[in-house]
């Protein structure tokens, strides 16, 4: 009889005290939730910035040397310019680009106009600027076997003119601007007439023959 009393009352110990282990037990699960919990959001973190950082990469790798020597030639062109003027505007950009990758800032659309940025004129012509720059992309124009940087405009008031910044360039005539209509105050500029460039292409000049009209004491090495 006495085990038996003896044995309930160990019973109904046990049957108190089981409520508390319980809750201690749970307790401490309840402390592992909610350090897995708050882990998760900084490994979320690490992992968006990989991912972040990755596609950045991406997309830095997708914009090629070409893309960029396409663009600036894109820039400078018209969308009724022939191929040979496409190929001389072409020879200059990569050389200016080759001698200088500062002096172009290719965020700027009047600077560098990519293929997904070009209107529907200028993506008529965009196959021929490509064309060009894959064909005249390592164009070095030079002085004295220097590559140097050659100054360009659009049109002038009919000579060009000397400039202390580029003792290489010379002063010669370009009566031809005269002709445009596309800017009313013409003005006297260093360097390249690209309207002078497409005159001379549409008359019979090569665009290497067109580019040493305006740069005499230059060699353009292709």
């Amino acid at each position: 009889m006495r085990i038996k009393v003896l044995g309930f009352i160990i019973f109904l110990v046990m049957f108190a005290i089981l409520p508390f282990i319980t809750l201690k037990g749970n307790g401490i699960r309840d402390n592992n939730t909610q350090k897995n919990t708050s882990t998760s959001p900084a490994s979320t973190n690490t992992s968006n910035t990989q991912k972040n950082s990755e596609s950045a990469t991406a997309k830095s790798k997708k914009i090629t040397t070409e893309d960029i020597l396409s663009g600036i030639t894109a820039a400078n062109c018209k969308a009724n310019f022939g191929e040979r003027t496409i190929e001389a505007v072409a020879m200059l950009m990569c050389s200016n680009y080759t001698y200088d990758k500062d002096k172009f800032d290719i965020d700027d659309t009047s600077q560098c106009i990519f293929e997904n940025d070009a209107d529907e004129n200028l993506l008529k012509i965009y196959p021929k600027i490509r064309s060009a720059v894959n064909k005249y992309k390592n164009t070095k124009i030079t002085y004295n076997e220097k590559n140097v940087f050659i100054p360009w405009f659009y049109v002038s008031d009919g000579v060009t003119q000397t400039d202390e910044s580029y003792e290489y360039l010379s002063s010669v005539a370009s009566p031809w601007d005269c002709f445009s209509d596309d800017n009313s105050s013409k003005e006297n500029y260093a360097g390249v007439s690209v309207y002078g460039l497409n005159y001379l292409c549409n008359n019979s000049y090569s665009a290497k023959k067109a580019l040493k009209w305006y740069l005499p004491e230059l060699e353009i090495n292709t």
